[in-house]
């Protein structure tokens, strides 16, 4: 009998503590990258929370599936384990991962639509010649990932405000907002079952986007591994 790993990002719930002072609730969007140890890759393409204002609650756990709710990848949707952001199979010597999320206040700019064709493509090609850098000076190569996905966050972040800020020439227009992003850590380094984080809630809590904006938001989520045991036949 052999056995299989899943690596899972589930989102229970984001929170509005505080909403934005600007007129009109704010347009909640949520999008990210993640890496393990062997680099696997991992992107969660944006996607709409909600219409939020302070004290709302969008509960990917007990709400039913609407036509706002993602569908990410192979996830279907909301159910009692919340909305799956990420999964990926790995073997059992790769059991770490790290993730940055980054929440946008969507308005007039173009965090959203330069998406693929900017933000996450730049990233993932400066991530790629960090990579063979590093091995060309000889990292280890358990190393390599982690440190190629760190040395690149700095012009994610750059590539995201630039897209939030571009407004077509227009004056008139409101740049999106991008709240400082959070950084989520995985790491499971035995490989039994009864250690897995299976039902650990963790919380992540985004700051204010820009000083004159404000706005305070939180998310609640459990990242861990799947077991699955497979029966091999002759």
């Amino acid at each position: 009998m052999s056995k299989k790993y899943t690596l899972r990002l589930v989102l229970h719930d984001v929170t509005c503590n505080t909403e934005s002072s600007e007129v009109g609730n704010d347009e909640i969007h949520l999008l990210g990258f993640g890496i393990t140890k062997h680099g696997h890759r991992m992107t969660i393409p944006p996607f709409k929370v909600g219409s939020m204002s302070s004290g709302d609650v969008k509960d990917y756990q007990s709400s039913t599936s609407t036509s706002d709710t993602p569908s990410l990848g192979n996830n279907p949707g909301p159910n009692a384990d919340g909305l799956l952001l990420a999964s990926h199979e790995v073997k059992s010597d790769d059991l770490h991962a790290m993730f940055v999320i980054y929440m946008i206040e969507k308005d007039q700019g173009h965090t959203i639509s330069d998406f693929n064709g900017v933000v996450k493509k730049i990233f993932w090609n400066c991530f790629d010649r960090t990579v063979s850098e590093l091995r060309r000076y000889e990292f280890e190569d358990n190393a390599i990932a982690f440190q190629a996905f760190a040395e690149n966050l700095h012009e994610l972040d750059r590539r995201v405000h630039q897209a939030a800020s571009e407004s077509d020439g227009n004056p008139l227009t409101t740049s999106d907002d991008v709240f400082k992003p959070i950084m989520i850590r995985y790491a499971n380094t035995a490989v039994d079952a009864n250690n897995f984080v299976e039902n650990e809630f963790r919380t992540g809590d985004f700051g204010e986007p820009l000083y004159f904006v404000g706005g305070k938001y939180q998310i609640r989520y459990n990242f861990h591994i799947h077991e699955e045991r497979i029966l091999e036949t002759l």
